[in-house]
Parts: structure tokens; sequence; C-alpha cells
């Protein structure tokens, strides 16, 4: 959610890039269940003051990821390696650049 929080002092009418590196695959709804965090994303940025976020909810699913992206006008470009699932981040998330 930090991509797409006003917070960072961004226009609501800019267009935004986002860069997220991955070593691995992200985790996505249902991976917070293993760690007993079983409420469901709500959209909510949780950061605390120090910038760090707070787990109260479960991670988002792709879905809800790609439509918080496209709903702000945020282009996601993910460096990735090791063994990310590329074609899933492509296939899934609308304007996403890969490489």
């Amino acid at each position: 959610s930090s991509g797409i929080n006003a917070e960072y002092g961004w226009r609501d009418a800019s267009n935004k890039m986002f860069i997220v590196a991955l070593y691995n695959n992200p985790h996505i709804a249902g991976d917070g269940k293993l760690g007993g965090i079983v409420k469901p994303f709500d959209e909510v940025c949780r950061v605390d003051n120090t910038r760090k976020y707070v787990y109260e909810t479960d991670y988002p699913s792709l879905v809800q990821t790609a439509n918080m992206l496209l709903r702000n006008n945020t282009i996601p470009i993910f460096i990735v390696s090791g063994k990310v699932d590329k074609t899933m981040l492509t296939k899934m998330i609308p304007n996403a650049k890969v490489g």
C-alpha cells in the first residue's frame, strides 16, 4: 500500500512509478495465515510513524494490488532475480514492467 499512499506527497492526478526489487515471489492473500494473521486486507496503509509496516491484516491479493495501482495511476516496475514468477506478475498486474 506504500505505492499508493498520499502521505508520501504524491499529487492525486500525477502518474507514479513504484520500483520493487524481488528475489522470491511476493506474499499474497492467505500467506498471513501462516503467521496467525487472519483479518483480510482492507486496502488501508498500515505504516507507523517510523515508516515500518504494522502487520494487522493479511497480505493483499494480486488483484487488489493491481486495482490499487491502477486507481492511483501507479506503474509498478519489478526488478527480479532468483525464483520470481515473472509471468504471474505481468499477467496479474496490468502495466507492470518486469526485468
